[in-house]
């Protein structure tokens, strides 16, 4: 049903954020450049 659906789209998104904080922090701990750090910053879909 329309709930269920809901339901997993609610779990996909939180998965999604997920991702994302791991990528954020596996950068941080990466210590890469600078200019590095900014590209991938606006290019990433986290926000």
């Amino acid at each position: 049903g329309k709930r269920a659906a809901q339901l997993s789209l609610l779990i996909m998104n939180q998965d999604s954020k997920r991702q994302c904080k791991f990528k954020e922090n596996k950068l941080l701990r990466t210590k890469m450049k600078d200019k590095f750090d900014e590209n991938w910053a606006n290019q990433s879909s986290c926000s």
